[in-house]
């Protein structure tokens, strides 16, 4: 029998019980059996757990399991596993790469006090206009279209995941939603979306945005998640892309908030770098607080 150091972590939270919960085991050696990894999965509970295998001192994989689903990454765990493995002081230099199905991650410790904050890079991003109907969307969401910003139509973008947006126009219509959990699930199977995200644009000036925002994860088995680093990196591209998001300096700053109506707020910063008016780079940064040790048993 296997003992596997395992944690829970509250990423993006500055404070314990806030953010969302990552979970993290570490691996002594590969586990050839996927259907092992996803039973603990579902046997730890958290929203995505990630399985940490250290292949140098400064490179590691992870493979990242909802406890119904692998996926190619999740951001929220990359930051949860970076500071797991700062607080076992298995890491230690500032920067390190994690290993995904999605490909490399370059990450860069940017405070280790009060708890550690890291920074990762996802890759640049790409864009599709092909988005299910406004009244498929209106209706699954469970919201009238008229709370649909009408300055801002419905797109996807991808950093690593494949993300729809939908803007409202107002925060209180994101607290309104009536979401259809099974027409959530069908529409993302049926046209490829991991999650949906909903969001309201608070304000916007040369070089920052900020927005409220609710990530639908339902074509990764979550209905919502109360944060979300690779859906805030598609954010922050998707409004540049749009011209709601403007650079100034050669920096371009998403700064979302998270979680609220899940009573787990959190606070998620994006930053992207732009060069001849085109992204360049990608960073979300965030902290994590760990709130459970234990051992998983394989």
């Amino acid at each position: 029998m296997r003992a596997l150091p395992c944690f829970l972590y509250d990423t993006f939270a500055e404070h314990r019980f806030g953010g969302n919960v990552a979970g993290v085991v570490l691996l002594d050696a590969p586990v050839p059996d996927d259907a092992q990894l996803q039973a603990l999965a579902a046997e730890l509970a958290a929203p995505t757990t990630g399985f940490v295998e250290r292949l140098a001192a400064d490179r590691y994989r992870v493979r990242f399991f909802s406890p119904s689903a692998e996926m190619a990454m999740c951001g929220h765990v990359t930051i949860g596993v970076a500071c797991a493995l700062l607080d076992e002081g298995l890491i230690v230099g500032d920067r390190f790469t994690q290993e995904t199905a999605a490909g490399p991650v370059a990450l860069r410790l940017t405070d280790r006090r009060p708890h550690p904050r890291v920074e990762m890079t996802q890759r640049l991003p790409d864009f599709n206009e092909l988005v299910p109907p406004t009244a498929v969307l209106a209706a699954a969401l469970g919201v009238d279209a008229s709370a649909f910003d009408p300055a801002l139509r419905p797109g996807r973008a991808s950093t690593g995941l494949r993300h729809l947006f939908v803007a409202l126009r107002q925060e209180h219509d994101l607290a309104a939603l009536q979401r259809d959990d099974a027409a959530l699930f069908a529409l993302c199977q049926a046209h490829g979306i991991d999650t949906i995200g909903v969001f309201a644009l608070i304000d916007s000036r040369p070089g920052l945005c900020r927005v409220q925002l609710r990530d639908l994860c339902h074509g990764v088995g979550n209905p919502e998640e109360s944060a979300s680093g690779t859906t805030n990196g598609a954010l922050a591209s998707f409004l540049f892309h749009r011209g709601v998001l403007t650079a100034a300096d050669g920096t371009a700053t998403l700064q979302a908030t998270q979680g609220r109506d899940m009573g787990r707020p959190a606070n998620i910063t994006t930053r992207l770098g732009i060069v001849e008016g085109a992204i360049s780079h990608v960073a979300v940064g965030g902290s994590a607080v760990r709130t459970l040790a234990g051992t998983l048993y394989l």
